[in-house]
């Protein structure tokens, strides 16, 4: 799966409704690698994405960027900030001894290497690719709420959860009719709530045993 944060979070929301549960979920980076999903853990759970960096990684100076990201801007920093930082990075050594030479320039991206907080970046052909940089990509699983990497394993954090936990359990408080006393209802974890079995009933999804099936006229 890929998508922007918003739509992974409606995503993860709309699979717990009609009661999802795959061996795993896996998202290809994008919003599946973003804090912002990861604080959805009623949804975010044991959720699998890849990525091309995360501050677990022994790449130089790697650490040390994560930290002073955090410092400043007040969030983990994402591999979309440290690749971009690493880009820049690269240009501004190749260009300082180029006085805006555009052959010394491209020249000097052709032929150097970097050693990196993204790694070793050098650019090459191989597999029938021009110029690009191969790159060691990486797995990380959100846990709790938390981004543990898991793969390669030596640069893992922690172990991954395998199968699919399964949805957390959901607790509901809603008035009761007539009344402003609360009352609280629990759903069994990966159970479709009722606007979602109505929306398998029109649809004809299968509905699973212990789906509310909707009344005539409800």
């Amino acid at each position: 799966m890929v998508s922007y944060v918003a739509d992974a979070i409606l995503l993860m929301r709309q699979s717990r409704e009609i009661g999802l549960s795959p061996m795993a979920f896996l998202g290809a980076g994008a919003g599946f690698s973003n804090a912002q999903f990861a604080k959805e853990t009623a949804v975010s759970h044991g959720i699998f994405s890849s990525t091309q960096w995360t501050p677990a990684v022994s790449w130089t100076g790697a650490k040390e960027f994560a930290k002073t990201y955090q410092q400043r801007y007040g969030k983990p920093a994402s591999y979309h900030a440290a690749t971009a930082y690493a880009a820049i990075w690269v240009l501004a050594h190749a260009a300082q001894n180029a006085n805006g030479d555009r052959d010394k320039i491209r020249d000097a991206l052709d032929s150097g290497s970097w050693d990196t907080l993204d790694g070793t970046i050098k650019f090459a052909d191989y597999e029938g690719y021009t110029n690009q940089n191969k790159h060691q990509m990486l797995v990380e699983q959100i846990q709790n709420g938390k981004f543990v990497t898991v793969w390669p394993k030596d640069l893992a954090t922690g172990k991954a959860l395998w199968p699919f936990p399964g949805w957390r359990t959901r607790r509901t408080i809603r008035p009761r009719r007539g009344s402003r006393t609360p009352t609280t209802r629990t759903t069994t974890p990966g159970a479709p709530t009722r606007s979602a079995a109505r929306r398998m009933s029109r649809t004809g999804i299968r509905r699973p045993a212990w789906c509310w099936t909707p009344a005539a006229g409800s």
